[in-house]
């Protein structure tokens, strides 16, 4: 199997969308999803006629738009494996994602580590910086600031790692919001 590559002069690329799952999880480092990552944004898609779209003056209805999102990438990852299946009929479910996580791409056009489209977190900062609790259900509060370099999303995931009295390890997710 001989695959061709496709060159547009955009650098870096690729890059993971804001949307991507990435690993290892934030809250159970032990998980290490995903095991492979393609491309899913502004992917040329078959949609239901019924879609509109708008063009200078005219509303056109056409089978086909752009979308983004985790259930446009998946098509890539499984026509793949559909692909190494044809060439290798005896490999097994597992030979066939040992082929495809160990020849994914980890390094972009640039020579570098795969980056994030968009934006960069450049800091972060969590006021108070301790928080004592003295009592069962006791409620405190803090502010987590965060700066963004670039153009970002509406909303963004992340987590906080603290450590507690039993010098533990705790992650919890959080959304930020952009306004």
């Amino acid at each position: 199997m001989r695959f061709v590559l496709t060159s547009l002069g955009t650098k870096p690329a690729p890059e993971v969308a804001v949307f991507s799952s990435r690993g290892p999880d934030p809250i159970n480092p032990a998980i290490l999803k995903p095991d492979v990552i393609a491309p899913g944004v502004d992917v040329l898609a078959a949609v239901p006629p019924f879609t509109k779209i708008k063009v200078g003056d005219y509303e056109l209805v056409t089978d086909y738009a752009f979308k983004s999102g985790t259930s446009l990438a998946a098509p890539h990852v499984s026509g793949v494996a559909a692909l190494l299946k044809a060439v290798h009929p005896d490999w097994s479910p597992a030979a066939i994602r040992s082929a495809l996580m160990t020849t994914a791409y980890t390094i972009n056009n640039n020579g570098t580590t795969l980056t994030n489209q968009f934006y960069v977190v450049v800091g972060s900062r969590v006021e108070p910086t301790t928080l004592t609790f003295t009592k069962k259900y006791q409620k405190l509060s803090f502010t987590v600031s965060v700066e963004i370099d670039g153009i970002a999303p509406p909303e963004t995931y992340g987590y906080l790692k603290w450590i507690d009295q039993r010098n533990r390890t705790i992650s919890s997710p959080i959304v930020v919001l952009i306004s």
